[in-house]
């Protein structure tokens, strides 16, 4: 798999995780989550997947860096991620165990778009 086209469907999709609420807000979905992403339009990877964190409503990545987010207590999460000339945004719902949304990105290589979908890990 291409890294750079990795790294912005990475982007991506933790741009879709972050909510701007207060910290403690999504508490409720703390811990380690699995991520897979699937690009339905651009010159992306076609799918892949990849851990994030919540932390007290924070979204952030020990694997992939540049990510930042929330998550709002009734779940609903935005997610940026910033890689050099490459970036990502994404936004959607988690609920229980598991979450999806959309994602949409650009780098040298042009713009993406997709969707995502999260399992608690």
């Amino acid at each position: 798999m291409n890294r750079a086209r990795l790294v912005t469907t990475a982007l991506s999709i933790a741009a879709m995780l972050a909510g701007a609420v207060s910290a403690s807000a999504g508490a409720n979905f703390d811990g380690s989550w699995s991520v897979s992403v699937g690009t339905t339009a651009g010159p992306c990877d076609s799918s892949f997947r990849f851990p994030l964190q919540i932390a007290r409503g924070r979204v952030f990545s020990q694997d992939i860096s540049g990510v930042a987010g929330r998550v709002d207590r009734k779940g609903g999460i935005l997610v940026s991620i910033r890689q050099g000339d490459r970036s990502a945004t994404g936004s959607g719902r988690l609920s229980g165990n598991a979450g999806a949304g959309r994602w949409n990105g650009r780098s040298a290589s042009g713009r993406c778009i997709g969707l995502w979908q999260a399992t608690r890990s």
